[in-house]
């Protein structure tokens, strides 16, 4: 026996109906979206250490300001371009939060919740 099926209803609202596979369906290109740009400010958080081993590689050994003015540049632009895609990103999660809010209602609908599956087991 499934706990939720594809097919449970978690919404209805003026004669309309929204099952679990529908909701899926509505927030698969926002959780895309969400993963694609989590990987690159995963991939930015290496800016910081990478350009610390530059600094020691090349600036230090060659002592050239050149290099470092650019190495700076192109560190301040790598911050500035992470900084943008967690604003996007929590731009995706509001709007995730209004298909939470539609899970949340299917507990008026005495369907099993998330949280009474964790704290009291599957009924």
């Amino acid at each position: 026996k499934t706990f939720l099926s594809k097919e449970t209803t978690v919404l209805r609202e003026k004669n309309q109906s929204i099952t679990i596979g529908k909701a899926f369906s509505k927030i698969r290109p926002i959780v895309i979206w969400v993963s694609i740009f989590s990987i690159f400010t995963n991939a930015l958080m290496l800016t910081g250490p990478i350009y610390m081993l530059q600094i020691y590689d090349r600036v230090l050994s060659s002592q050239s300001v050149q290099t470092l003015m650019g190495l700076t540049l192109i560190i301040i632009f790598l911050y500035g371009c992470g900084g943008l895609l967690d604003f996007f990103i929590d731009l995706f999660d509001v709007a995730l939060s209004d298909i939470d809010d539609m899970f949340t209602h299917a507990a008026n609908l005495r369907l099993p919740t998330l949280h009474s599956a964790v704290i009291e087991g599957p009924s």
